[in-house]
């Protein structure tokens, strides 16, 4: 903890494959995941895919959204799945791919049950698979009533717009308000 009141300064490296790595030095004060179900779900077990919300506080005052998804589903190529978007999931990969995400998860990839790929220990090492790799989602906020509207508020697929916040988000919000001095708290939305 800072003199601040603020939690110690880091650094952190997000990787993503597509839209390239981002550095983020600053105050991380508030983080969950969902690996092991949502706040107050523990105890089930770590789950195949899951995701993890964070927020930091950079030194110019403004804040920083880190949403990132994780799998370690691999499905078989072709594969008869679809996203909900009805996209095939995953991207082109090989046993080398695979063995770097398991390493870089510290679990062994998976065969998707739907679709049932070979297990990685039958797989060829030239072998194509579609595995889920990670993905990320960067919002950079000018202070914390515009995080709390980037969280609150979001698009779907169909370009519906939901305002409804989910338990994980609601912990991660409250975390933010009692880790920074200076959060402050999303106005009251009154309907007449």
């Amino acid at each position: 903890m800072t003199s601040t009141g603020l939690p110690d300064l880091e650094t952190v490296v997000i990787r993503d494959r597509s839209a390239g790595d981002t550095e983020i030095t600053g105050h991380r004060i508030a983080f969950v995941t969902s690996k092991y179900g949502g706040p107050g779900q523990g105890g089930r077990g770590a789950k195949d895919r899951w995701g993890t919300q964070a927020i930091w506080k950079l030194a110019s005052g403004s804040y920083v959204i880190v949403r990132e998804g994780f799998s370690l589903l691999y499905h078989a190529e072709p594969t008869s799945c679809r996203t909900t978007n009805q996209m095939v999931p995953g991207d082109l990969a090989t046993l080398k791919d695979l063995a770097e995400a398991s390493a870089e998860h510290d679990e062994m990839c998976r065969p998707c049950p739907d679709c049932e790929p070979p297990p990685v220990t039958d797989l060829l090492i030239d072998e194509r698979v579609r595995y889920e790799w990670p993905r990320s989602h960067i919002d950079v906020c000018k202070d914390s009533r515009a995080v709390v509207r980037e969280l609150k508020y979001s698009r779907k697929y169909s370009g519906a717009v939901a305002g409804v916040v989910s338990e994980p988000t609601r912990s991660l919000l409250n975390q933010a308000a009692r880790n920074d001095p200076d959060w402050e708290q999303a106005p009251v939305v009154r309907l007449a």
